[in-house]
């Protein structure tokens, strides 16, 4: 099969074009410049803009594909209908990708939702967010699936991720407690709100073979998929995990949010945490077969040994949330209605 990719040079991109190679499909590459990743096996590199979509349509005929592969990054509405309307004729299905920030869930979780907690887990039938996130307007995932599903003559599919981890994450999703632990704390301090908190994740070589997969069978063609691990783990479940990988022998504290101001990501402090976000990822599963090709043990050690081989400044995170002198007086103030966990 012949897979068109829009974008896909990021973070997500080179564990799909692995994986697409290694089941001996053919890709044509379209973006704004970045060479050919290494070891996939692509036919064509096509440099150009998503703006000037429409004015390749002549080179994709040529190209003949099977199937298309939207952005793994920014993807807005506007950009949805401009590859729609120049690939008609040329394709048999659009692969988007969006995310489970479409879910009315995830609006309560940060407040631009009313009403009480949704339940979980989250399937592809549980109901999508009305409000809109400040600053997303334009490429907001919702909009995107509408327009994707919406055109009865281009058949699409829906792949909703979860926050992913692992190589080349520009979020560096253990960083906060894993560079404390190499520091040699003796305790990692957590707000109480947080401790028990769950959101799916999801390994990124895991997420692209399933994007590899969806992309490449036609069963997916008008779904829409729920992906992430099975095993929601709670905050502090996270932490003790990543804990025991490294070997490392301290405690975790919980400690009351109003203490923890000063060291706590602010996104993570002002979520309601009575909102679980775990997701159901049953229906790809029984539907196309999907399993995670790498371990749960295995994504953490090679997140772990990337992260140590691509540490970021404590500036880039904000100087205050590696303040252990401040952590230290927060400690020294600890009372009885802190918890440790070992």
């Amino acid at each position: 099969m012949r897979i068109l990719i829009i974008g896909g040079s990021g973070f997500i991109g080179p564990d799909v074009f692995k994986y697409l190679s290694e089941m001996g499909h053919e890709t044509i590459l379209f973006n704004r410049g970045t060479p050919k990743l290494e070891g996939a096996s692509c036919v064509a590199h096509i440099v150009g803009d998503l703006r000037r979509f429409g004015d390749f349509k002549d080179e994709f005929k040529r190209l003949d594909p099977q199937v298309v592969l939207e952005d793994m990054f920014h993807f807005s509405s506007t950009d949805a209908k401009t590859v729609i309307s120049t690939l008609k004729g040329v394709t048999k299905r659009i692969v988007a990708i969006s995310g489970t920030d479409v879910y009315r869930a995830y609006g309560k979780l940060f407040g631009i939702e009313p009403g009480p907690v949704d339940p979980v887990p989250l399937t592809e039938e549980s109901p999508l967010r009305q409000a809109v996130f400040p600053g997303m307007k334009g490429y907001d995932k919702l909009v995107v699936e509408q327009a994707i599903m919406g055109d009865p003559d281009m058949p699409g599919t829906i792949l909703r991720l979860p926050p992913v981890y692992g190589p080349r994450s520009v979020m560096h999703r253990i960083y906060f407690y894993l560079k404390r632990m190499d520091d040699n704390r003796p305790v990692i301090l957590m707000s109480r709100h947080l401790a028990n908190w769950r959101w799916t994740h999801g390994y990124v070589e895991n997420m692209a073979a399933a994007i590899a997969q969806a992309a490449t069978d036609e069963r997916a063609t008008g779904r829409i998929y729920n992906l992430g691990e099975t095993e929601s783990t709670s905050m502090i479940e996270w932490v003790v995990n990543i804990g025991k990988a490294v070997g490392w022998d301290g405690e975790v504290v919980i400690s009351p949010p109003n203490r923890l101001v000063e060291i706590t990501p602010f996104a993570l402090m002002r979520i309601n945490a009575a909102q679980d976000i775990i997701v159901d990822s049953t229906l790809i599963r029984r539907e196309l077969g999907y399993t995670e090709p790498v371990s749960s043990e295995a994504a953490l050690d090679r997140t772990i040994d990337w992260e140590r081989s691509n540490p970021i400044s404590a500036y880039y995170m904000g100087p205050q949330f590696f303040d252990y002198e401040t952590e230290d007086a927060i400690l020294f103030r600890t009372g009885s209605e802190d918890k440790t966990y070992h």
